[in-house]
């Protein structure tokens, strides 16, 4: 690890705070993999304009290769006109006079210095700002929670009880889903364990508890079944499928016809769109930004650029985009379910019978989750189901991924929404001006231009917040949001990608078998060629959960399949398998 020089750590003493010093000599590790993080090297020219400490002013560009988001943070933070700043005239004009990295490094001996706490200065502001938006995220999701409740008592205060039930219906839902999930992350880790975190989901306080976890770093529990990221994305789907996107429903449906065109109301349905909207950005932000799934999948994850700024503006873009979504949906839904359910549900049914057999004619029905026979089969519709609804309602961008809608019915879900939005609206002022509609005494009435102003203003404001979108991110992922790729082809060419490795290529047997059927003989050739290559090197990625990952039917030669099931790996498969015939193995 790079040491502070006395004579740049003296300099940066008025900017760099003694406790981040602290953190830096306490966490090697973590401040490497940051530095790393930021480690996006490009040939740019950086505009140069400040006062050195002996008062010379200096005005020029410099045309270097260097750690772009560092050295735009030195030039912006560090070295802003008006402040002293970190590096003498004579380092000044090093650094200035310098085209490459190495040769900063060879000939301004602060510059490491400066780069390694520059790097943990941004790497803190990150922590920080995952910090505030985590437990923003987690504050909204339970004040959705308590709005949701106290409608339930102004629905059956005015005697709507239908309203009531189906609005306590979703609640329940949510709650049963989560404490299902609860229950299978935490059964091996004790009674006492497993009932806290039960009481959490009952109380309402398992997002900020997920949400403090993640923030603070907690590692996966021996035992659990997955880390808590994983674990609060989960709770964070359930909540948008069961409570969010159905709350909205319902209460805009019954703002249309019930008793309770009150602002409360209004402010209730607010609440869950925007609840909603910033959990669908929230996921999908996460999940592009997680290191794993930007090492596994490079082609599909990494379209927020660096920089705090324009990951802000990249989130904000995202939660306009899901809100969009889902308040003209919402509503042109109510509309549509005015004239009858039956309409709404007709539609949904033909839209999920396309899907499907848009999955099953690309033969990409089977879900990755590793499970086969009767389950996956539901598993896999279950999860569709699920995958679909949320893409519909909330536009929710981690859904385009292959392994879910894919790009391109991703870009049809965008596309079609105004025809639904639009065709809804009309429905719904055909019905209210015919007699039938008449004899009905709705308590509120929407004039053409209240449905079509409504319906036209929010897809005005989506379709611009989405070509802002695709400004702002790197451009090369624009294609995976047309992509027609499926879920079994980019299995398939992950695998075949002669420059993948190895601790990549393995993680195929954590798929869904019928992800990669085509070329199973290939990859049971690769594997056991392997697996004494894997035992005599040892790397460090070949662990007990690697090791398990692995069928029994998959190992051709028993001394192979024996050298594979030590003690803590049999540990593993059994929990890892439910049951043989579940998941298909042997």
């Amino acid at each position: 690890m790079a040491t502070i020089a006395p004579e740049v750590e003296a300099e940066l003493g008025s900017v760099i705070k003694a406790d981040d010093r602290a953190a830096l000599e306490k966490d090697n590790a973590l401040l490497r993999a940051e530095i790393n993080d930021l480690q996006s090297k490009i040939t740019t020219t950086i505009p140069f304009k400040g006062t050195t400490t002996s008062g010379l002013e200096v005005d020029m560009d410099a045309v270097v290769e260097v750690e772009t988001d560092v050295f735009l943070y030195i030039f912006t933070e560090l070295m802003r006109p008006g402040t002293a700043t970190v590096l003498s005239v004579p380092e000044c004009t090093k650094m200035f006079g310098q085209i490459t990295r190495s040769d900063l490094v060879d000939r301004n001996s602060g510059y490491e210095e400066l780069l390694v706490l520059a790097s943990m200065k941004i790497a803190s502001g990150n922590r920080k700002y995952a910090a505030v938006r985590l437990m923003l995220g987690a504050l909204l999701s339970t004040f959705d929670t308590m709005t949701d409740i106290y409608m339930v008592y102004t629905y059956y205060s005015t005697n709507e009880h239908a309203f009531a039930r189906a609005t306590m219906f979703s609640l329940f839902a949510n709650i049963a889903i989560q404490l299902g999930i609860v229950v299978l992350q935490n059964k091996n880790l004790g009674l006492g364990r497993l009932v806290k975190e039960m009481m959490y989901v009952i109380f309402f306080i398992k997002p900020g508890v997920d949400a403090s976890r993640v923030v603070l770093g907690t590692e996966q529990s021996v035992g659990s079944v997955t880390n808590p990221k994983i674990e609060m994305i989960l709770s964070k789907l359930s909540e948008l499928f069961t409570e969010a996107i159905p709350g909205s429903l319902i209460q805009s449906y019954a703002f249309l016809t019930g008793a309770n065109q009150t602002t409360a109301a209004i402010f209730s349905i607010i609440v869950s769109i925007f609840c909603a909207a910033f959990t669908s950005a929230g996921v999908s932000f996460d999940m592009d930004l997680d290191r794993a799934s930007r090492a596994q999948t490079p082609q599909f994850f990494g379209y927020i650029p660096n920089g705090m700024k324009v990951k802000g503006k990249v989130f904000l873009s995202m939660f306009v985009m899901s809100a969009c979504q889902l308040a003209a949906k919402a509503f042109a839904c109510a509309l549509g379910a005015v004239q009858s359910f039956l309409v709404v549900f007709a539609y949904m049914a033909i839209d999920f019978a396309i899907f499907f057999g848009y999955k099953l004619c690309r033969r990409d029905f089977w879900y990755w989750i590793p499970v086969d026979g009767a389950t996956g089969i539901f598993v896999s519709i279950l999860f569709r189901i699920i995958g679909k609804t949320v893409t519909d309602f909330t536009a929710l961008l981690q859904f385009r991924h292959p392994f879910d809608l894919g790009g391109a019915y991703y870009c049809w879900t965008l596309l079609s929404t105004p025809f639904v939005c639009f065709y809804f609206g009309w429905a719904y002022l055909q019905y209210v001006e015919s007699e039938e509609g008449e004899a009905r005494n709705l308590p509120m009435k929407l004039f053409p231009w209240q449905v079509y102003t409504g319906i036209g203003s929010l897809m005005l404001v989506h379709f611009i917040n989405v070509m802002y979108f695709l400004t702002t991110i790197n451009s090369k992922y624009i294609r995976t949001f047309y992509s027609t790729l499926s879920g079994n082809q980019q299995e398939i060419g992950n695998f075949v990608n002669p420059e993948r490795a190895d601790e990549r290529k393995i993680d195929i047997f954590s798929r869904n078998r019928h992800k990669w059927e085509r070329i199973e003989e290939e990859v049971l050739d690769w594997v056991n060629l392997k697996i004494p290559e894997w035992n005599e090197s040892q790397p460090t990625w070949w662990n007990a959960r690697r090791k398990a990952s692995i069928p029994d039917w998959a190992v051709r030669e028993e001394g192979y399949l024996k050298s594979i099931r030590s003690v803590e790996v049999i540990e593993v498969v059994k929990r890892m398998r439910t049951s043989r015939r579940e998941w298909g193995w042997g």
